[in-house]
């Protein structure tokens, strides 16, 4: 009786630990069969940034900051960034009555996350506000837990941004408002990938009235003005400014433009995690011929990194299909100030 009771026991906890495993196993695949894959979610997002009636803009950043002085652990602190996303909409014809504009952004980020946000209006005029701005919207750090006495690496960074347009557009020959729907898709120029040894350096014209700023153009199919400010001992300002360009009679038809500032990385990244390239502005998708694309306010980089050289990396789509790749380097004293 006693050996039936034992083996009982084991009996029971077999049961258990197999009913546990089969459990597990059918929530994975259960998870796996009802919870479609990015890719699926979102492959059929187009690659053109524009419709019959509205171009949509793109633009993504970095705010790098520098360990906080703050709670019990200061001196476990890193540095750590927050990045901010911005969707602009421009009309094709300045005259279209548009209305009930929504805007939805889905960004995958470097940890395979999703974000989800919204923007929205009743109507939208041709104007080169940003129609949505999400600041703040990832975050990458490498925080100190002090129950484990580890660091926790977190990577939100967006990589890519899914968008899907909504709205109504009055129809001139009925009175009549027709619903549009459109999506877009862009991704990041990977910083892993580019080969910043390999740029050319490119002056700023700080000369040419009119063009005081610009980065000397090589051909491009458009203009990058390129400011900034010191402000007080510990920061600089940076703000820059694109604008389209007709080459021959060719117009920007696709873009994805990055600049980046190189830095001394912090002396509490001693693990490297953080780049010596900073994000500082980003242009995706394509803008009206007749638009100036502002940087929505300026960032700000702390002067304890030191900034040296500033990059740009764009890969260009013209309206004869031709591709084209500017990489650029310029001097970051020779940049204009404001």
């Amino acid at each position: 009786m006693h050996k039936f009771s034992q083996l009982s026991v084991k009996v029971k906890v077999l049961v258990l630990v197999v009913y546990t495993v089969v459990l597990a196993t059918l929530i994975v695949l259960l998870t796996r069969m009802f919870q479609p894959s990015i890719d699926a979610n979102y492959q059929d997002y187009g690659t053109t940034p524009y419709d019959e009636n509205l171009i949509v803009t793109l633009k993504k950043r970095e705010k790098r900051n520098i360990p906080s002085t703050t709670g019990s652990n200061t001196d476990k602190n890193k540095e750590y960034s927050y990045w901010d996303v911005f969707m602009y909409l421009t009309k094709k014809d300045s005259n279209a009555m548009i209305i009930n504009v929504h805007g939805f952004l889905t960004a995958l980020t470097a940890d395979g996350n999703l974000l989800y946000k919204e923007g929205k209006a009743s109507t939208w005029s041709n104007t080169s506000a940003s129609f949505a701005s999400w600041s703040n919207l990832g975050k990458t750090s490498n925080d100190y837990d002090s129950k484990t006495e580890e660091y926790t690496k977190l990577d939100n960074k967006p990589i890519k941004l899914y968008v899907s347009i909504y709205y109504e557009i009055r129809n001139t020959q009925t009175g009549k408002y027709d619903f549009k729907h459109f999506t877009y898709q862009a991704e990041d120029l990977d910083l892993e990938k580019i080969d910043f040894d390999s740029f050319d350096e490119r002056q700023i014209d700080n000369e040419t009235a009119g063009k005081k700023g610009y980065l000397v153009n090589q051909g491009e199919l458009f203009e990058l003005r390129i400011e900034r400010r010191v402000t007080g001992e510990t920061v600089n300002k940076l703000r820059t400014y694109l604008i389209p360009k007709t080459v021959d009679g060719v117009t920007m038809e696709n873009m994805a433009i990055e600049i980046y500032a190189r830095v001394n990385n912090h002396p509490t990244d001693t693990e490297n995690y953080f780049s010596e390239y900073i994000l500082i502005d980003s242009y995706y998708g394509c803008i009206n011929q007749s638009s100036i694309m502002p940087s929505t306010n300026a960032v700000d980089v702390n002067k304890v990194y030191t900034i040296s050289k500033l990059y740009i990396i764009a890969k260009v789509t013209g309206s004869d299909n031709r591709k084209t790749v500017t990489k650029a380097w310029v001097d970051f004293e020779n940049i204009k100030t404001y």
